[in-house]
């Protein structure tokens, strides 16, 4: 018993011995290995310059940016021509839909005045645009009469007519006058429906749907027979229109039948509040570009020396886990 004990005592210290000179060795050999790494390197000159590239595209961004500012109140200024109007006018159309929509229980008081005054108003249009109609319809009759004198004299001289041309005439519009249920009605759907119409991203989501449904739906719901297309573009399109695409006619809002829920006062709402695209998509889109023009050139450097910075860190940092893991494993 005691002789194995010994036996282990001397294979442990002999273990020991060999994992401290191989130690030893490795550290010998590693120290070699950075002396030798350090007088083999050859990047430290593109370092340097790429540091000084970095540093001197900091200053040169930072300067760009700083003459940007100055640059974006001198343009400011010359382009207030295009920036007011957006302002002032998008103004206008907001205050006039609260206005209208504040109104909107005085106007249900006075439907019959309104009501009598907005046909009055109609049947006086009618009047006028059907008079100048007819005067039109009068010279366009004359010259029609004097196209089938002339074709009557060709036919007598030549044997043929000398044109099948003709001025057509004007129909006379008719616009039908309001009753006093439309405009109660109207005047009561107005302010529920006009909170879904408060935002710009709403009104022109509105909009795009509007004119997209008719062509974005149907493309949709026909690549329903091959259900991996169809889930992708329906993910990527169903912004674009009402309702669901999937052909299903028993179900309510699909087979593109979603527009059917849209109302008159939808539309009536969401031109109302085209005041909101003024004030905060174009005259906003006017602002960025503004500033995108001044300090575009300094945003620029300052992105490409962070990026190449990023790089070099991570290419230095690359390079010493390389060099520890060398260490470590000799």
């Amino acid at each position: 018993m005691f002789h194995i004990g010994f036996v282990t005592c001397e294979v442990f210290i002999a273990m020991s011995d060999k994992a401290l000179r191989l130690t030893k060795a490795a550290k010998r050999s590693a120290r070699q290995h950075i002396q030798h790494l350090a007088a083999a390197n050859t990047k430290s000159s593109r370092y340097i310059k790429s540091v000084s590239w970095v540093i001197e595209m900091i200053a040169l961004g930072c300067s760009d940016v700083a003459i940007g500012i100055g640059l974006i109140i001198i343009t400011t200024g010359l382009k207030v021509y295009a920036m007011w109007p957006l302002l002032f006018y998008g103004g206008v159309f907001i205050a006039a839909r609260w206005l209208i929509l504040l109104m909107c229980p005085l106007l249900l008081q006075l439907t019959v005045p309104i009501v009598i005054i907005i046909n009055a108003l109609l049947v006086g249009f009618v009047v006028v645009v059907d008079a100048a109609i007819s005067a039109l319809d009068i010279v366009m009759t004359g010259l029609n009469d004097v196209i089938g004198v002339i074709n009557d004299l060709d036919r007598v001289f030549t044997g043929h007519k000398l044109t099948d041309f003709s001025f057509p005439l004007v129909k006379w519009i008719k616009i039908p006058q309001i009753t006093y249920s439309e405009f109660s009605n109207t005047i009561k759907a107005l302010p529920p429906t006009c909170t879904k119409f408060d935002t710009m991203p709403k009104i022109m989501l509105f909009f795009m749907r509007y004119g997209l449904h008719d062509y974005t739906c149907p493309t949709v719901r026909f690549l329903w027979p091959a259900p991996t297309f169809y889930g992708i573009l329906e993910a990527l399109l169903s912004w674009t229109y009402y309702g669901d695409a999937m052909p299903n006619p028993s179900k309510a809002g699909a087979n593109c039948v979603g527009s059917q829920s849209i109302t008159v006062y939808d539309s009536i709402c969401a031109s109302m509040g085209i005041g909101y695209l003024f004030t905060e998509f174009f005259f906003p889109s006017i602002v960025v570009f503004i500033v995108a023009f001044a300090i575009g050139t300094g945003v620029i450097r300052l992105l490409r020396a962070s990026l190449y910075t990023l790089y070099l860190a991570t290419e230095v940092g690359l390079g010493v886990a390389v060099l520890f893991l060398d260490i470590v494993t000799f």
